[in-house]
């Protein structure tokens, strides 16, 4: 179904009325607004001070991150500190323990080599009586 060009034409006139009647409004209030000097002036300087509130707000919180941020750093140097004195002293008590071990180890070697030599000497010893003994019941 085809609109009637009567309607296409009433639509599109209505149309390009609103459309007119809108701009002339705005413009309407641009006018107003560009009239009224003391309005501007009013709106001026509210926004020089909002700016300047904002200036201060921006300072203080730039000033407050580099606080904290100083602090930070702070806490991160001393943890840092603290780890390499924590593994100065893990690595020296390992070290130490390990020393312990060693010597305990060496300790204990050296007595049971001596006592392999001693119980050398005694089989040797033994074996000396055996023969004897062996000797003389052959006999």
């Amino acid at each position: 179904m085809n609109p009637s060009p009567l309607k296409t034409l009433i639509l599109t006139v209505g149309t390009i009325l609103g459309i007119m009647l809108i701009a002339s409004c705005q413009e309407e209030q641009k006018e107003q607004n560009r009239l009224d000097p003391e309005t501007d002036v009013k709106m001026a300087r509210l926004m020089a001070v909002k700016n300047a509130e904002l200036k201060k707000e921006i300072e203080w919180l730039k000033q407050q991150h580099e606080r904290e941020v100083n602090e930070q750093q702070a806490m991160l140097d001393n943890c840092q500190q603290q780890k390499a004195a924590l593994e100065k002293l893990t690595n020296k008590e390992i070290r130490e323990q390990v020393d312990s071990v060693l010597v305990t180890v060496m300790d204990q070697a050296a007595r049971l080599r001596q006592e392999n030599e001693n119980l050398k000497v005694q089989i040797e010893s033994l074996k000396a009586e055996l023969e004897q003994l062996k000797t003389k019941s052959s006999e």
